[in-house]
């Protein structure tokens, strides 16, 4: 509490005011009178307003002070960051034409499925392209990537304008470059097309490029040399299948040609012949058989008429010229007058051995044509068998006619696939069609301007609040 010239007491801002002297005053509205009381309430009213705008910056400049120096510290390590630019190629993965030699004569080609697509993208990130990507660009003395291990390294690698201050050590092993390279590839891929997205990232924009251009380069050379190795590897299984075929079809046809002869089917006129024989044999053995019968029957009656004593009455008796003259001589014997017993007895007995002759002779005349009959039906089972060898030889020749035919459709059709190899590995491409080259990016994708500023402001914010919320506890300890 304080007076000034005019006597009047100046509490703080809430309490009454009071004249010197006058302690019984609670507030100013006994001063109303006074000439002096406009100034009195103006000093009033600026006193005031300076405490309470130095109660305010007594509040608030612990935040203050929080928030603007991580303002200013973000301000001066911003320059500080390693920049990170990403560099990236989008290839689209089309159907495969040339795994298959016949595939150029099919309108459309299956998709590739998601097993296909996943080997591509491993492929892409394979340790074997990464080694050559190595080898290509010299990352093997790049203080970006060939830093040694360690908190020198690592400076190195986050902060290349530093690299050139380190003491030299010891480069790391290839290994390690590779994982480092590889740690730097993104790959990704579209699940709703074909589409594969990679590229390398860096501090320097341009190396970023240019690893992501040797990447795409290699990858496309390598699916390019994978395809011709197919086609070759293609190409030497039908020169060795062409062999065999050919191989296999001149021995089927040495043995078609072989049982030709062999089997005598190469005279088409055999045939002919047998079915002649045939034809004619069955002929006399059909005629044989109905003498057998008739001749079997003749001389069956013949001599049962011979046992039954009435062979005269026998019709091959009764028309037999020898008989007939026989009878006329013995009747002429009986009408002559004189002895006729003798002379007629002698005929009576020429009759008798005529008759048994004639009965002799059909019996003979049947036993010759049932030998006939054999050996006419002999001749023809000869025939048969001999037609029924030719048939046999004839589906035998078939059967190997029909294997060398099919050797030789299959051979001819090795042929040309063989022939559409030469054209297929002049045609080999890869099946991929590139659809955004690397180009060194412009930006950094880090750090990003608008984060910086999002996390800065967040980070300096809550900074401020906490120095506020801890400014008593840090004026006593800096006190």
């Amino acid at each position: 509490m304080s007076a000034d010239r005019t006597g009047i007491v100046r509490q703080s801002p809430g309490h009454s005011l009071t004249r010197a002297g006058q302690p019984g005053v609670r507030d100013a509205s006994g001063l109303r009178g006074d000439p002096a009381y406009p100034a009195i309430v103006d000093d009033v009213a600026a006193e005031t307003s300076t405490d309470t705008v130095q109660a305010w910056f007594q509040r608030f400049a612990p935040f203050a002070a929080g928030f603007f120096a991580v303002v200013i510290a973000a301000m001066l390590a911003w320059p500080l960051l390693p920049r990170r630019y990403e560099a990236s190629a989008s290839i689209v993965l089309l159907p495969d034409k040339n795994n298959d030699p016949s595939s150029s004569t099919r309108p459309l080609q299956p998709a590739p499925d998601d097993n296909a697509i996943q080997s591509d993208v491993d492929f892409i990130a394979s340790p074997a392209l990464a080694k050559i990507v190595i080898a290509t660009n010299g990352l093997m003395t790049d203080p970006e990537f060939a830093a040694p291990p360690g908190f020198a390294g690592t400076l190195a690698t986050f902060a290349p304008v530093l690299a050139p201050l380190l003491p030299p050590r010891q480069p790391p092993a290839e290994s390690i470059v590779r994982a480092r390279l590889q740690a730097r590839l993104k790959v990704s891929r579209d699940r709703r097309s074909y589409t594969v997205t990679f590229g390398y990232w860096s501090a320097d924009p341009v190396k970023a490029a240019t690893l992501t251009t040797s990447l795409l380069s290699l990858y496309m050379a390598a699916q390019g040399d994978r395809k011709r190795d197919a086609v070759r590897r293609t190409t030497g299984w039908l020169d060795e299948r062409v062999a065999l075929l050919r191989s296999q079809y001149q021995s089927a046809d040495a043995a078609v040609r072989s049982f030709l002869e062999t089997s005598n089917l190469i005279d088409t006129g055999a045939q002919a012949s047998l079915d002649h024989q045939l034809n004619m044999l069955s002929t006399a053995m059909a005629q044989a058989k109905a003498q057998v019968v008739e001749t079997t029957t003749r001389a069956a009656m013949l001599q049962a008429m011979q046992a039954a004593k009435t062979i005269e009455n026998a019709p091959d008796i009764l028309l037999s010229p020898a008989i007939q003259k026989l009878k006329e001589a013995r009747a002429a014997a009986l009408a002559k007058p004189g002895i006729w017993a003798p002379e007629a007895q002698a005929i009576d007995d020429q009759l008798g051995a005529e008759s048994a002759r004639i009965v002799a002779g059909a019996v003979a005349e049947s036993r010759e044509w049932i030998e006939r009959t054999s050996r006419l039906d002999a001749e023809v089972r000869s025939v048969r068998a001999e037609m029924t060898a030719r048939t046999r030889a004839q589906l035998h020749l078939e059967d190997l006619q029909r294997d060398a035919k099919a050797t030789k459709s299959v051979l001819e059709e090795t042929l040309v696939r063989l022939n559409n190899q030469t054209s297929l590995l002049r045609a080999v491409a890869p099946d991929v069609e590139v659809i955004a080259e690397p180009e060194p990016p412009l930006t950094a994708a880090f750090p990003n301007p608008l984060l910086g500023f999002i996390g800065t402001l967040l980070a300096a914010c809550l900074t401020g609040a906490v120095t506020m919320w801890r400014a008593p506890l840090l004026a006593r300890v800096f006190a």
